[in-house]
């Protein structure tokens, strides 16, 4: 990217503050402006302003209480989206840029047009407005049955119903997009074998519901695909044949038994009032582990548990070092863990006399005396590990359910599964990890990044809840579970290419790209004082090397194009806490 601003284009020169004054000054080929902003900051107030430039709309928004906004020396850029300012004071962090930038400039930042949210919402349903080339009176119709009908009502209505007709069973009053049967012509046409299909819905409040691809390991625990499901006419008549009463947890038993993966057709076809409360199911039947085995490969029970080597590079800081052993020590209920702690040139005498100490108590610690290579210390480890299963584990973690180890294991050993990785929370209790999104912000991304950490099996906003294990591209090694076969037939980690910045994503990638299954366990939830010990890795002293590794990462991964499945064209690439969605159409 060029280091000329373009003729729209706006880099910003500084922010600075004086007192309750924050002053921003930007540059653009037109010229300087400069704004100026009064904080009228209190102990426990945010700030929200908006700063409009021509067709730019910069907002400054705080996630968390300040006190002050002085030092503040970056702005936060989201291309296309939410430009904000950080200081949490929960963590001592003046500044901060919470996810990797494109668009970030060694001379400054280019302040990228907005798409306004308001706006975004009022084209949902755009795609499916301008659907043109199949004419309705050629495409097979789309018909609701109401479940209440009898038995023998649901049977005649069937029967008589043409080949390839779509079927939606309502539990609850439901209409259909009137174009829905255009989309589902064209979405058969190009996968012929597919009987069952579901897409996103709204109700009538206008709340929008955004699902991710059809996955097995958030489906057993919420059926999120109803009440948006089409089913073909002649498997519909299968299902009734079935069931004496048809229910949602019916249909849910038929496709699990089945092992069954409905497509999703991203987009808004259905408006329903149905309870998401009703659809909530946690299932016990003996078919369950099958369907497991058939998707995630079948379980290991192997006794005595298999060893665990926890790998856990450090640069001083005593106290999180501390914290993070002896949550494993104390606090961990797994019974078979090998503790390997490196230790990459610490200088100060408080942590080298704790290392010492670990190593006296039997905890094997490592020296790694050359410059910081996340990836190089942690293949470094793995030479000197005889775990069969590896956890790459930052120092900065801090255990809080005992049980993590053993709910990730049991995801880990299933032969079809790669990473595993866990929830991370900050110390305020919001989620820092709930698994990454690969192709936000041009790179990758936090998924409910700053999100409250909601126990809700169901919606959270207008996405699945962080509470629900799922699929994921890729989880962030702060915490990471993986078979040592697996990190081996992947060549580990990128030292040579990604030595600090992606090579988590990266190795996630390469066992994605391998067929292996990431997953996004909820169940294991722990805290992370997030790069605490080693600092930011956008400050000016890092950033040339960042950006290098941004660039090799984006040209291997194609992320600028990349499709990940548990994302949508209707969520905003940009943001990693996704607004709710909401929509005044009505069907």
């Amino acid at each position: 990217m060029a280091n000329e601003p373009s003729e729209r284009g706006w880099y910003l020169l500084r922010a600075s503050s004086v007192g309750d004054k924050l002053t921003v000054t930007l540059e653009s080929a037109k010229g300087k402006r400069e704004r100026v902003f009064n904080a009228n900051l209190l102990p426990g107030r945010r700030l929200r302003t908006y700063l409009w430039l021509d067709d730019c709309k910069v907002q400054l928004d705080p996630e968390s209480t300040l006190t002050s906004v002085d030092k503040v020396s970056w702005l936060s850029v989201h291309s296309r989206a939410v430009y904000r300012i950080f200081k949490y004071t929960d963590f001592g962090l003046v500044k901060k840029i919470h996810w990797s930038l494109a668009s970030l400039l060694t001379k400054g930042i280019r302040l990228e047009r907005l798409l306004d949210i308001a706006k975004t919402r009022k084209h949902l349903f755009a795609n499916l407005d301008n659907l043109e080339g199949i004419e309705a009176v050629d495409a097979p119709e789309v018909v609701t049955l109401d479940t209440r009908l009898s038995h023998s009502e649901l049977l005649a209505a069937l029967s008589n119903l043409a080949k390839g007709t779509w079927i939606v069973f309502t539990f609850a009053p439901l209409k259909v997009h009137p174009k829905a049967k255009v989309l589902l012509a064209r979405k058969h046409a190009q996968h012929p074998l597919v009987e069952f299909a579901f897409s996103h819905h709204f109700n009538s409040t206008g709340r929008c519901f955004i699902k991710p691809t059809y996955q097995l390991a958030s489906y057993l625990i919420f059926d999120f695909i109803q009440p948006a499901l089409f089913i073909q006419a002649s498997t519909a008549k299968k299902l009734v044949e079935q069931h004496t009463v048809l229910s949602a947890r019916a249909i849910k038993s038929y496709l699990i038994d089945n092992n069954i993966q409905p497509l999703r057709i991203d987009e808004i076809l259905v408006e329903s009032d149905y309870s998401e409360q009703l659809a909530i199911q946690n299932e016990t039947s003996d078919s369950i582990e099958a369907s497991l085995a058939d998707t995630y490969g079948g379980a290991i029970t192997a006794h005595p548990e298999p060893l665990i080597s926890i790998i856990i590079p450090t640069y001083n800081g005593y106290e999180l070092l501390k914290s993070c052993v002896d949550g494993l020590i104390n606090k961990t209920t797994y019974p078979s863990i090998e503790i390997i702690v490196v230790d990459n040139n610490s200088d100060e005498e408080v942590t080298l006399k704790y290392l010492l100490e670990l190593e006296a108590s039997g905890i094997t610690v490592l020296r790694y005396p050359h410059p910081f290579n996340y990836s190089a210390i942690n293949n470094y480890a793995v030479k000197h590990a005889s775990g069969e299963l590896l956890c790459f584990l930052n120092n900065d973690i801090e255990v809080i359910s005992t049980d993590w180890l053993e709910s990730m294991s049991q995801w880990a050993l299933r032969e079809n599964v790669g990473a595993v990785g866990a929830q991370l929370l900050y110390p305020n209790g919001t989620i820092q990890h709930a698994g990454l999104i690969v192709g936000m912000g041009g790179a990758a991304g936090h998924l409910h990044r700053f999100s409250e950490n909601k126990i809700a099996s169901g919606f959270v906003g207008s996405m699945l809840s962080p509470s629900i294990t799922s699929e994921v591209t890729a989880v962030t090694a702060a915490c990471l579970l993986v078979k040592r076969s697996l990190f081996d037939a992947v060549s580990g980690f990128d030292e040579d290419n990604l030595a600090i910045a992606y090579n988590d994503v990266d190795f996630c990638l390469e066992l994605y790209k391998r067929g292996y299954k990431n997953i996004y366990c909820s169940k294991a939830t722990l805290y992370h004082h997030e790069s605490v010990s080693r600092g930011d890795d956008l400050a000016e002293d890092k950033i040339q090397r960042y950006m290098k590794e941004l660039k090799h990462f984006q040209l291997k991964w194609q992320t600028k194009r990349f499709n990940d499945p548990l994302f949508s064209q209707h969520l905003h690439l940009h943001l990693e806490s996704q607004p709710v969605l909401n929509t005044n159409r009505r069907f």
